[in-house]
Parts: structure tokens; sequence; C-alpha cells
């Protein structure tokens, strides 16, 4: 028996203890909204937000080379463990037990990593709730409403960003730089949600179609606080994937939130390609859900959608269609029944709706579009009429006359873009900068465009919007022949 407990190593064995320090946790976030929330608050974000930092210092996912380490290490350890019992007949049993030992010690690890940092979060106040926002079924008028005013949002934001050759979104930044536009646009949120913030940034996986081929599109990683992301997959999704799960990163573990929270940070973003993401995965979350309930509203809000957001649409669906595979399914259920084991009573259907918190600005949707297409034709007139009277300045140039009815950008070459914007609000007049969501900064939209840069300088963007009257054009286009007659060209 001496014998059999020197193999045990009980020195080892004390992290047996982070067993039962686990289950006492989960139970108590179990029992106490309010214990999980209080422990989400103060004591998560103190260690998170520590060991993101130092992880965040490598560009790579450390989680996905430790998943790569211990999968060899195991491997090694049973080829190892195999051939000793094999060779040491006397005392294989006490071999035997330290052989299990690790593996039995891995396991509590893991188990305990994922209570502290994963699952007690799960129990923790809903994000609608934290954040005072009123989350309540909505009738099929109020999803249509929602859907209309998500796929315009997504036309708009479609008009002029990059495509590849076949006619489907491209980013046109690297991996990297859209990380640090995903960190920046999560962490202005902090200011209105005091609980979202992270000091972690999304990081790409090396072997990201592997994920494809389990149906995931990105994984927040408990064991090295980092949000990782497949980039593998199109490129509609890889923004709005990146602040979802920055979101898990900074405390909201349910699927259906962080897909709410994404959304919020994507409009934060100057980015018109974050923006963009955002609103796309946003719409096919409404149309879902839509679908379900009224599939004549949800033929009338399709036929709203542009050529380019169909050919997206289309290109993404056939990526996936791909990777439906035995495998696929397999780890679909797998991560189902996680998810339902943390409290997500519809697993992996919670992450297709965040049409529920997005429900919490539908009235607002509802008012807004109350005649929508009386609305929207006036909008229309009002912009061919600004056109009108801005045809009638010298050099003036159209940058794009596009599709959409309430918003129309200029340039006046020579023109520092800024310096009209200020001139016309001295005048009260507001205008703006660049292309649409830059406001003010350099324009990666106007880039793209190929213009000169003396043009591309002077862009600036006029927005219509149903009140606007003929009278405030006629102002605005006088104030514009003002400026470029009585300033000198500085470019």
């Amino acid at each position: 028996m001496k014998t059999y407990l020197k193999a045990f190593r009980l020195k080892r064995f004390w992290l047996l203890l982070l067993l039962p320090a686990a289950f006492l946790l989960d139970f108590a976030a179990r029992q106490s909204a309010d214990f999980a929330e209080w422990y989400a608050v103060t004591i998560y974000p103190v260690y998170a937000q520590f060991f993101s930092a130092i992880t965040g210092v490598f560009p790579f996912s450390v989680g996905e080379f430790c998943l790569i380490a211990l999968v060899l290490f195991i491997l090694a350890y049973l080829i190892h463990g195999v051939y000793k019992l094999i060779r040491h007949k006397e005392g294989r049993f006490a071999y035997f037990v330290r052989f299990l030992s690790v593996p039995v010690l891995i396991v509590t690890c893991i188990a305990f990593l994922c209570v502290t940092n994963y699952g007690t979060n799960h129990r923790r106040y809903s994000f609608a709730a934290v954040s005072r926002l009123t989350v309540r079924e909505s009738s099929a008028e109020e999803l249509y409403n929602v859907c209309a005013y998500l796929i315009n949002e997504a036309n708009t934001l479609r008009e002029n960003l990059p495509e590849d050759e076949n006619g489907v979104f491209q980013l046109s930044n690297d991996v990297f730089l859209d990380a640090d536009e995903a960190k920046s646009s999560f962490n202005s949120l902090h200011d209105t949600y005091s609980t979202l913030y992270t000091n972690g940034k999304p990081k790409p996986v090396l072997f990201s179609e592997v994920m494809s081929y389990l149906d995931i599109s990105g994984i927040y990683c408990p064991f090295t606080f980092e949000a990782n992301v497949n980039v593998h997959m199109n490129d509609v999704l890889i923004p709005v994937t990146m602040c979802h799960e920055l979101s898990h990163l900074s405390g909201y573990m349910r699927e259906d939130e962080a897909n709410f929270i994404a959304f919020l940070a994507c409009l934060q973003s100057d980015d018109p390609e974050f923006r963009y993401s955002g609103v796309y995965l946003a719409s096919v979350h409404a149309m879902n859900a839509l679908l379900t309930v009224d599939s004549n509203l949800w033929n009338r809000a399709d036929a709203l959608k542009s050529d380019a957001l169909r050919r997206d649409i289309r290109s993404n669906n056939a990526y996936w269609k791909q990777y439906e595979t035995p495998v696929s399914e397999v780890s679909d259920r797998v991560n189902d029944a996680y998810l339902k084991a943390n409290g997500q009573e519809n697993g992996l259907r919670s992450g297709t709706e965040a049409t529920a918190q997005i429900a919490g600005f539908a009235k607002a949707v509802e008012l807004r579009t109350e005649h929508l297409t009386e609305k929207l034709e006036h909008m229309a007139q009002i912009k061919a009429y600004a056109m009108e009277r801005l045809a009638e300045i010298p050099d003036l140039r159209f940058i794009s006359k596009g599709t959409a009815p309430h918003v129309l950008s200029v340039s006046m070459p020579g023109y520092p873009s800024q310096n009209v914007v200020n001139d016309l609000s001295d005048a009260g007049i507001c205008i703006s900068a660049g292309s649409a969501c830059h406001q003010g900064k350099p324009s990666q939209v106007t880039a793209a465009l190929g213009l000169e840069k003396k043009v591309a300088a002077g862009v600036v963007r006029l927005s219509f919007g149903p009140e606007t009257t003929r009278e405030e054009i006629d102002a605005a286009a006088e104030a514009l022949k003002k400026h470029h007659d009585t300033r000198f060209p500085m470019l």
C-alpha cells in the first residue's frame, strides 16, 4: 500500500483541489445572478485584461499553438507510456497510476479554467438588463421594418466598397489592421456601456480552414484570453466576427448577446467595411427571424436587396455549403450541448437570434420608417435638386451619384474638405468631409476610387433626410459657391 501511495505522488495531486473549487464557484453562479454579475465586473476583468495584454503582445494565436502543443504532447505521452508499461513488468500498477495522473490533472486544470474564465460569466445578468435595453417579442410588421431598415443600410454601405474579380465584397486592409480597428471600435462602446472593454485584439487563426470544417467562424480561448477568428471564410463576416469574439473576451458569453454587441461595435467604426459587415449579419439574423413568422413579408424585404448585397449573400452561403460534412454536424452537436449546459437554452440557435436585442430599437425604426416610400421619394427628389444646383459651381465634381437617396459626395478640387466644412459650419450648414462613415478622417473609399490627390482631398458629403427642404439645398449650394469664389485653392 505504501508503494501505491508513493505512486500517486501526492505533492502533485494538490491540483485536484481545483475541481471542488470549480464546482463551488459554478454552483454559486447558478444560484445567484447577483454573485455571477459581481464576479464578472470585479474579479474577471482584473486577470482577463492582465493576461490578454500579455498574450496580445504576440501577433499569432497563442491558444492555437498551445492546442497544437497539447495534442503533440498527449500523443508523445501516450506512446511513451504504453512503451514503458510494456517494458516494466515490475511495479506496473504503480507506473500506471503515475501515467494516469498527468491527464487527470490536465483535465482538472482545464475544467477549472473553463469555469473561472467562461462558465461563470454565462450566469451573469444579461447585457440588455445591465444596459437597461428593452427586449421584447416583435410583431411581424415590426420585424419587417427592422429588416427593411437593415437591408437599406446594407445596400447603401455596400456601394463603392472593394470587390474581388467575382464582384464579391473584399476587405481592403490586412487582418492585423482590421484587428486594430475592431479593438478601437469595440472599446469606443465603453463610454455608453461601461461593462464593455478589452485589452486584447482579435487574432487570425493559422489553420482557419479547419475551423470551417468544424462550422466555426470564431472562438474565444478562455485559457489564453484571446479572440480567435477564422480568416479563411468570406471577408464580409470577418469584422463582425472579430467584434463578436471581443464581446466574449469582455465577459459576455451568450451568443445572441455577443452578436448584438458586435453589431453595435461595427456601427461605432469609422470604417464603412466594418459598418457593412455588422449590418450585413444583423440583416441575415433579422431576415431569418422574419421568415419564421411571415414568408410574404420576408419576400417583400428580400426584394429590397441590391445586386451587390445578393452577390455577397450567395457567396457566403456557397462557402459554408462546401464544408457541410459529418465532421461539421458532430461539431455542431457538441457545441450545441456545451452551450445548453452553460445555460443557453437554445444552444446554437441562440447564435442566430440577435434580432431579440435588435428589437430593442424596433419602435424607433418603426417611427422612422413610417411612410417610408414617401420619405424615400422625397429624399430622391431633394438629391436630384441638389445635383442640379451644385452643377452650377465651376469645377465641382460628383464623386459618386449612386442610388442611395440620402447621401451625395462631391469634390471641389484644390479646396481642402475640412476648410469647406468649417466655412459652411460657420454659416450654420452641416456637411461632412470624406466619404460616409469617415467623419473627416482619410477615407479608404475615396482612395479605392483612384481619385487624384487634390480631388480626393476636396471630397465633402451632403446628407439628406425626410425633413430636408429645397430652401436648405439652395443655402448649401450658395455657401459652397461662395467658398469657391472667395477662397484661393490650396492644393
